[in-house]
């Protein structure tokens, strides 16, 4: 057994960390890894049709029994929920696997990942290694934010560099712009949380942080010359970091040193060519601003893709909320994307850009009410644990409660825009997060109550103390 640090009391400890414990946690933290770092191109190892996130997944499921995983299955958070939504979603994939084969079967990871969710709820409560996985975070922030200034912001220079997977044209490190936003949120809310503070290691390191926010904005600005939906995530995520942290006079300096360059940039018209026939520019940033809510004095290209979205958007409100698919759907191996007739590149886009529509196009009314409870339910429990730790005065668990809610967020955005949660790059992110705040929640619970009443006892011992004396 190895031991690590583990939150105990609102304090680091040692705990022996039990080997299925380790496997399971240490295949998912490369797993998510590798998709921080490469995207897309990451998501194809393995052997078609089974890759590296199924892999995984499958790991995971044999050291789940090999626990005892079972017992703890009515414990989970959420459960009843979390089951409701793959009933759904398996009553949907179930009758279209003989008519579409490997594409219902890949369409139906949209609820198959909730897998992840339970899996890693349950060896981080059996763990309790927060402090662990969360200074593993931390030192891999530099890494993060260096990779992707190279392949993002150097992607016209890169990427005609790079081999492709064989029979595909899929690079082998392939970044998409928001899902590389989605972390630059995370990472955002991580450092204004002041949570990579909370390791002694890391005391004292003024310098590096002042580094990492140089890194974070050098990658952002690059993230959101590309990416309309990244643009917004960070956005929300500030904005929910303001409403429950406030800002601190750092941060003013900060947001006005951003302003300053931006406005520099716009006066001087400084570009520098970037992703997806963009450049990187104040004035594209603030183009993509405005074609996010509106098609006025914005480019021809934005204001197209922008439409053809609404467009589609429109349509699958018209066939299930005021049409013959209310109650079922399309299900799940239909290609969309030619069953509604806005196909644009030979079949490879299947989803509408919007993960919540395109749960309710696969699975109608009943799938899309169970996806909003569920997520209702999640948001829920963070801010219960949230409350519940500042009227305790727990301030490091109310840190990393709104650290995962940020990331939520985040994910919840993006997945509004871009075809994320259909992936395993975002799928397997989403699922993994959401079983984070699920364990943090449980294992918060646990420890405050001890804590109430470790001091209840003291409390009583006290007074019988006095009363001996008296």
């Amino acid at each position: 057994m190895k031991q690590v640090s583990v939150m105990s009391d609102g304090n680091s400890v040692t705990r022996k960390l039990r080997l299925t414990d380790r496997l399971y946690l240490t295949g998912l933290g490369l797993l998510l890894l590798g998709y921080a770092l490469a995207g897309r191109g990451f998501a194809y190892l393995g052997v078609p049709p089974i890759y590296v996130g199924e892999i995984v997944l499958a790991f995971g499921l044999i050291l789940f029994a090999l626990a005892g995983g079972i017992r703890f299955i009515p414990r989970v958070p959420l459960m009843s929920l979390i089951v409701l939504f793959c009933g759904i979603g398996a009553a949907q994939t179930i009758p279209y696997l003989s008519t579409y084969g490997l594409d219902a079967a890949r369409d139906a990871v949209l609820w198959g990942y909730t897998a992840f969710a339970w899996l890693t709820a349950f060896f981080l409560w059996r763990s309790g290694c927060f402090v662990y996985c969360l200074n593993w975070y931390r030192r891999l922030i530099p890494l993060f934010l260096i990779f992707n200034f190279v392949f993002v912001a150097g992607y016209r220079l890169v990427d005609p560099l790079l081999p492709r997977w064989p029979g595909t044209e899929v690079p082998i490190i392939g970044l998409r712009p928001g899902d590389v936003a989605c972390h630059l949120a995370g990472i955002a809310a991580f450092l204004a949380l002041g949570l990579h503070r909370s390791f002694p290691q890391s005391r004292g390191s003024r310098a590096m942080e002042i580094w990492c926010w140089i890194g974070w904005l050098a990658v952002f600005a690059a993230a959101a010359a590309s990416s309309r939906a990244g643009m917004v995530a960070v956005i929300g995520v500030f904005v929910l970091l303001l409403a429950f942290r406030g800002i601190r006079l750092n941060q003013l300096g900060l947001m006005g040193a951003v302003s300053a360059v931006l406005l520099v940039g716009y006066v001087t018209r400084f570009e520098i060519p970037a992703e997806r026939g963009r450049n990187l520019s104040a004035q594209q940033l603030v183009e993509n601003g405005l074609s996010t809510f509106t098609q006025r004095n914005v480019s021809y290209r934005d204001a197209e893709t922008r439409q053809w979205r609404l467009d589609w958007w429109n349509e699958i409100l018209d066939y299930t909320i005021d049409g013959p698919f209310l109650w079922t759907g399309k299900g799940y191996g239909v290609n969309l994307a030619l069953d509604d007739g806005f196909d644009t590149d030979g079949g490879q886009t299947r989803s509408p850009h919007n993960g919540h529509l395109t749960i309710l196009a696969r699975s109608g009314l009943p799938g899309f009410a169970a996806w909003i409870l569920l997520q209702l339910g999640f948001v829920t429990t963070v801010l219960r644990a949230y409350f519940s730790a500042r009227r305790h005065h727990e301030e490091w668990w109310a840190r990393v409660d709104i650290f995962v809610l940020a990331y939520w967020l985040a994910f919840m955005i993006n997945g509004s825009f871009d075809v994320f949660f259909e992936s395993p790059q975002g799928g397997i992110w989403l699922w993994s997060v959401f079983g984070f705040g699920l364990a943090a929640a449980v294992i918060q619970r646990a420890q405050i109550v001890r804590g109430v009443a470790s001091r209840s006892l003291a409390a009583v011992a006290g007074l019988r103390g006095v009363t001996a004396a008296r």
